[in-house]
């Protein structure tokens, strides 16, 4: 009777986990693994990609060319500036990093670097409509964050990637 009833656990934990993998498929989760390996790759490499030539306008008027520079540091160059009074549209860096990256990725993406201010880069370039970014993050397929110290304190950087 003993021996019955151990069989009978056994069977119940067998059947609990062949109908688990039922409700989710293996494959299913090694899809979003892999979406998400490649999303924290993509993001490693397109922050370490180099913009050729791109360039500001200061305070002062003068145009300010940046060559071969990161787009990490573009990114933490531009939020830094515009928070010590350089106007968002003094900046050509969000066209030439949507063009390098509309070059490498294969989904639609989104990238977003937050610190007191946010700086919302996408497929089509700039987005300042935050109501983008919420349209955005319902439809996320993965993302892949960095938190680093920028001049004016910590800066998150986001890769989303969506359909």
């Amino acid at each position: 009777m003993y021996e019955a009833g151990l069989f009978f656990v056994f069977l119940i934990i067998a059947s609990s986990i062949i109908s688990a993998y039922a409700v989710y498929p293996l494959d299913d989760f090694n899809q979003r693994r892999d979406l998400s390996r490649h999303c924290e790759e993509s993001r490693k490499a397109i922050l370490s990609a180099t913009v050729k030539e791109t360039g500001y306008v200061n305070r002062n008027g003068e145009h300010v060319i940046r060559q071969d520079i990161s787009v990490r540091h573009l990114l933490l160059e531009q939020l830094y500036l515009e928070e010590n009074g350089v106007p968002r549209e003094n900046f050509s860096y969000p066209d030439d990093i949507r063009r390098l990256a509309n070059g490498h990725f294969r989904y639609n993406w989104i990238i977003r670097a937050s610190s007191q201010e946010d700086l919302i880069i996408g497929n089509n370039g700039l987005i300042e409509d935050v109501n983008e970014m919420h349209r955005v993050t319902s439809a996320t397929v993965t993302s892949s964050s960095w938190e680093e110290e920028g001049p004016d304190g910590k800066v998150e950087i986001t890769l989303y990637l969506y359909e």
